[in-house]
């Protein structure tokens, strides 16, 4: 097995993200997960607010995550594995979209999707790939309250996530793997 670190770090802030980048100059990552990420740094995330809110779903999906790469794909690219995972969702999907509202947390998540597909051709050329995951409908605090109408509790597709996160091989491509937890294909 690896090693650990755990940095004390948030997308919200343009700073406390290159510098736990920096905390660790010699790390590499061998996964990097949504807001943690594997191996050798951890960086934690709190719960967005409201998924109406510009300043909270862009700084979380957009912003936050254009920060985490500039600051953590060094170190990614420096390790074996090469792999990025991205928690995105079927309401960034332009594509297949259905949505009349949600309009900050739709164009964040598609923003991520972009990010993640530019990240990709980076990557692929020296043999990693980027996966964007779609992780269901969950009982969650997406909204600012609870809410428990998803059919999913968390431990379902985080189990199925750490099996992609296993042998990602499956999804390898000359683009990101946009997918639900299950590895079904979404349309971009």
């Amino acid at each position: 097995g690896g090693q650990l670190e755990v940095v004390d770090a948030h997308r919200f802030s343009p700073h406390q993200i290159p510098n736990a980048a920096a905390a660790t100059p010699s790390a590499t990552l061998t996964t990097m997960f949504a807001g943690a990420f594997g191996t050798r740094v951890v960086l934690e995330e709190t719960a967005v607010t409201g998924p109406t809110s510009p300043s909270t779903s862009d700084t979380v999906n957009a912003i936050g995550a254009v920060r985490v790469m500039n600051a953590l794909y060094p170190l990614v690219a420096r390790s074996e594995r090469k792999l990025i995972m991205n928690i995105s969702s079927e309401a960034g999907s332009i594509g297949s979209c259905h949505r009349k509202g949600w309009f900050a947390y739709c164009t964040s998540k598609a923003a991520l999707n972009m990010l993640s597909a530019i990240v990709h051709n980076n990557l692929k050329e020296i043999g990693g790939q980027v996966l964007l995951i779609q992780p269901g409908w969950m009982k969650t605090w997406l909204s600012g309250k609870y809410r428990d109408d998803g059919p999913l509790t968390p431990d379902i597709p985080a189990a199925k996530l750490a099996e992609m996160i296993d042998d990602p091989s499956a999804y390898r491509g000359d683009h990101p793997a946009y997918i639900d937890y299950e590895g079904n294909p979404l349309d971009f």
